[in-house]
């Protein structure tokens, strides 16, 4: 049964132009979740605040390595504060392998592909294919891959499933 208006859809379905806060707090949610479907916008917008997060910690090691190592010294060691930067760097990186995994998987699904298409991947020119498909717009069949769906039976003739909008194409 959907939710009342204005309110938004179960974790497992899209939320169709979630906004950034929305996107992240969904990413997170959704940790580990490889059932169910994301949106476009939830996909890309969970993308940028990955990016941004990851600019901000460049530019910040960057700035700060101007700063305590000035131009035209040499040094061996790092100053502590850039061992940090890094450090939070690797965190950063290593605690979202699993929801970017999710995240395109779930993305995949929306445009009603496996998700198991990921590993395309592993081929030359394989992540452009899966970029790709990431553009794809949702599919009124990738309501397959939601959590407790048992058929096609589900959804009435000539309705979407429920978190398909009649308006999209």
């Amino acid at each position: 049964m959907p939710p009342a208006p204005g309110a938004e859809p179960p974790l497992h379905l899209p939320l169709y132009g979630a906004n950034l806060k929305q996107a992240v707090v969904r990413y997170f949610k959704n940790y580990a979740v490889f059932s169910g479907r994301a949106s476009r916008s939830e996909y890309w917008l969970a993308y940028l605040a990955g990016w941004l997060a990851a600019l901000f910690l460049i530019v910040l090691f960057y700035g700060s390595m101007f700063v305590l190592i000035p131009p035209g010294t040499s040094t061996t060691v790092l100053p502590w504060p850039l061992v940090v930067i890094l450090i939070l760097g690797l965190l950063l990186w290593l605690g979202t392998i699993v929801p970017n995994l999710s995240l395109i998987w779930r993305r995949l699904h929306d445009a009603n592909f496996s998700g198991a298409m990921f590993f395309l991947q592993c081929l030359p020119f394989g992540g452009i294919i899966v970029f790709i498909l990431t553009l794809y717009p949702a599919d009124p069949q990738g309501v397959r891959f939601d959590e407790g769906f048992a058929g096609y039976a589900m959804v009435p003739a000539g309705q979407a499933p429920y978190g398909w909008d009649q308006g999209q194409k």
